[in-house]
């Protein structure tokens, strides 16, 4: 959420829903 308002904007802008499944398994 903070991170949507830095210059990851556009970026994590549609990571966030998108990579949201991948992340999590690659975090894991």
């Amino acid at each position: 959420a903070a991170a949507s308002e830095g210059p990851l904007k556009g970026i994590l802008g549609y990571t966030d829903e998108d990579v949201v499944s991948n992340d999590f398994v690659g975090d894991s």
